[in-house]
């Protein structure tokens, strides 16, 4: 009647059977207590099963890595890097951005209060681009956002692409720099050369009262000794056409043979005109073709490839973009809203034209219900996880002149989906997603249900009590794990919880730690991956030291074959097994379950406590950092067998349910002794 028929032998008695709980294969809440299998649990609450017989009690969270000191409350968070700093980024309840260095904990505020209308992480989303930005999308007008560690740019600042036409040569130092064009202000410029040219060109500034059709060219002046000056014009327009070109500088090294002009921006097309060079100074630009479209002055950008002065421009960040979620794939950006889907041209996280090889396309596919969800890149595909549907898209192509974008968008399956954007994880080359009936997997685009163990008490709140399901992925005890923040009612207290659900690829089991979450996520870094938890206040990296702060449980089913509940059993015995990694002097309380009753029983470490006296024999109590005393052991470190514990129970089906709140502690297996003792009939 037991998970294991152990042998007779001389030494147990003939009429005795033992009762084994072992394998803690996972938790199985789908079938009743005693139909799941014999070495599957009922509850596996804040124990991992680590391997065969090996169920180890999980850490609790470590330090916080922020504390909102401000009346803005942390409403979820998401991660990255710069360079080689790791980051994470987060969105306050005010509307404000915080970027959190999460190796030496300093906190930067990327963006202030009201930047982010609705920050939810439904309403926002978080990619990268490389190492040297982070993609922020919002659902509003402008809700497109870069951060380059210093720099926030947004609509109206200048863009962080700048395009440089020739890296100048001779300078012997940095050359002063000005944007020329547009109606913003503000921006500023830093250059570092090599060999007498630029070597990187960046932005320290990015401004801002840009519009939408604006350009800036950038001027330089000084740092070579040969006096190159950037040659810099405004643009006239009448009646939708460049009608002339008024100078601002004449510059200085341009030859007439080489020197061009090119108009950037200002809502037009087609304007042409020729320069004309006098003494190396432009003397004049004439309007060759007039153009037609402009609403606003174009940018002048004089050219000439034998002027040894640096020369670039730069546009400016995209206005009217926003979004729910993001992702980058084949060097572009792909931002999803509603049923439509943006994407930027090849190489460019800020050119979303047509023109540029960007475009939008709008879903009219039945199965997409309402909304692309959560773009996710793996395995050399993209996938949409939509609100009732998976696609993927490949083959992308631009070519052409304009340039025409082109890609296959291929549904993987028309009724799975997830409305929960922040339950999608990458789960090496697959992805993993929770719906309201389920977790489930895309194996290459095959979505298959990996929960069944779960349906016993997932969902146990109707739309999980209001709060969206949240996940993270961490490696624990050397095992890569998804995690979901649940909301359900508690298998151990029966009460409303917010519940950590684990899996490791295999099987299901769950925890709580020592805070309350309302939202978690994960970083990886160096292929480490980290849980981190907010409760709203403070942000937690989940599953990092060992703690005594909340209680672990294992529960058993209820063994019984046919036959074994033909009789009362009454049980005498109960032995153990435990591998202890720190001894918190706590035992292992088993209560032994029938369909009658639960006896509970404490297993206790046969282990002394030392104590540190002086030379005059008074105790020398020892604390810790905290100031709470330190108690001694003279064992317990390792392995333990418990000695016999006398068990009074009976009852036709037996079962365990073991709890403990020792810190650090594997469950190897229990024995319980059992002899029959009445036909019932």
């Amino acid at each position: 009647m037991s998970g294991r028929q152990e042998k007779q032998s001389g030494l147990i008695p003939p009429t005795m059977t033992p009762v084994v709980f072992e394998g803690f294969e996972g938790i199985n809440t789908l079938s009743p207590r005693p139909a799941i299998q014999d070495k599957q649990c009922t509850i596996m609450d804040g124990f991992m099963p680590v391997g065969p017989n090996y169920a180890r009690t999980l850490p609790d969270v470590g330090a916080p890595i922020y504390t909102s000191a401000t009346a803005g409350k942390v409403a979820f968070f998401n991660f990255g890097n710069i360079s080689t700093n790791p980051v994470m980024i987060m969105f306050l309840t005010d509307g404000s951005v915080i970027q959190v260095n999460t190796l030496t904990k300093v906190a930067t505020q990327m963006a202030p209060a009201g930047t982010i209308q609705s920050p939810t992480p439904v309403n926002c989303g978080v990619s990268q681009w490389g190492s040297s930005y982070i993609i922020i999308v919002a659902k509003q007008p402008n809700g497109y956002f870069l951060w380059d560690g210093t720099n926030f740019f947004q609509s109206g600042s200048l863009s962080p692409s700048i395009t440089i036409q020739s890296d100048g040569s001779n300078y012997t130092s940095n050359p002063t720099i000005t944007a020329v064009g547009g109606a913003g202000s503000g921006a500023s410029f830093s250059v570092s050369l090599q060999d007498g040219s630029v070597e990187t060109l960046s932005i320290t500034n990015p401004g801002s009262g840009w519009g939408v059709n604006d350009y800036a060219v950038l001027a330089f002046s000084g740092g070579n000794p040969a006096g190159p000056i950037t040659a810099t014009g405004s643009a006239v327009i009448s009646g939708g056409s460049i009608a002339s070109v008024s100078l601002i500088n004449r510059g200085a090294l341009y030859n007439a043979s080489t020197a061009s002009v090119q108009f950037l921006g200002g809502g037009g097309l087609g304007a042409t005109g020729s320069v004309v060079v006098s003494g190396g100074s432009v003397s004049s630009i004439s309007i060759t073709n007039g153009g037609s479209g402009f609403v606003t002055s174009p940018a002048v950008f004089i050219f000439d490839v034998d002027n040894p002065v640096i020369q670039a421009y730069v546009g400016v960040m995209p206005t009217g973009l926003g979004g729910t979620a993001a992702e980058t794939y084949q060097g572009r950006v792909w931002i999803v809203n509603g049923p439509n889907c943006t994407f930027s041209g090849p190489g460019s996280l800020t050119n979303f034209s047509a023109p540029g090889g960007g475009g939008t396309f709008q879903s009219t596919d039945s199965f997409l219900r309402a909304s692309f969800i959560q773009p996710r890149q793996t395995n050399g595909f993209l996938y949409f996880i939509n609100d009732s549907s998976v696609n993927y898209i490949s083959g992308i192509t631009t070519s052409g002149e304009p340039a025409i974008t082109t890609f296959t968008n291929q549904n993987a399956d028309p009724e799975i989906g997830s409305p929960y954007a922040p339950s999608v994880q990458v789960f090496s080359r697959n992805i993993v997603f929770a719906n309201a009936f389920g977790v489930h997997i895309s194996y290459g685009g095959a979505v298959t249900k990996i929960s069944e163990a779960l349906d016993g008490f997932y969902n146990t709140l109707p739309n999980f009590g209001g709060l969206a399901p949240s996940s993270a992925k961490a490696i624990i005890f050397g095992q890569r794990v998804y995690i979901l923040l649940l909301p359900v009612i508690d298998q151990v207290t029966g009460q409303q919880t917010n519940k950590l659900v684990l899996w490791n690829g295999k099987v299901w089991f769950t925890s709580n730690q020592s805070v309350q979450f309302s939202f978690i996520q994960s970083q990886e870094i160096n292929s480490v991956l980290t849980a981190y938890g907010t409760d709203g206040t403070s942000v937690y990296p989940l599953f990092q030291k060992p703690s005594t702060s909340f209680t672990k449980t294992l529960q058993s089913k209820f063994f019984g074959q046919p036959d074994s509940i033909l009789a009362i059993k009454t049980t005498e015995r109960l032995w153990g097994m435990a591998y202890y990694y720190a001894n918190d002097g706590v035992p292992l309380k088993v209560a032994i379950d029938s369909e009658i009753s639960s006896y509970q029983a404490a297993l206790n470490i046969e282990a002394g406590i030392l104590t540190w006296v002086n030379a005059s024999g008074a105790s020398l109590p020892w604390v810790n950092e905290s100031a709470q005393a330190l108690t001694w052991y003279t064992a317990g470190i390792g392995i333990q067998i418990f000695p016999p514990t006398a068990i009074a129970q009976n009852g036709a089906v037996l079962g365990f349910t073991v709890s403990t709140i020792a810190s650090d502690i594997a469950v190897i297996f229990i024995v319980l002794g059992a002899e029959p003792q009445a036909y019932r009939g």
